[in-house]
């Protein structure tokens, strides 16, 4: 039992870890967006997943 309990406690940290590198990656890039209001143009060949 304890050794199911700890593959849970690894997983949620594994969550905790990936879902804070991807909102310091989403904050990074709204940031960014925001002082260079005029390279969007350069990002529009990507598609974002948010559109």
């Amino acid at each position: 039992m304890s050794r199911l309990r700890n593959s849970y406690l690894g997983q949620a940290w594994l969550i905790l870890l990936m879902a804070g590198v991807f909102g310091a990656l989403l904050a990074a890039v709204a940031s960014d967006r925001r002082e260079h209001p005029g390279r969007d143009h350069e990002r529009d060949s990507r598609p974002l997943a948010g559109q």
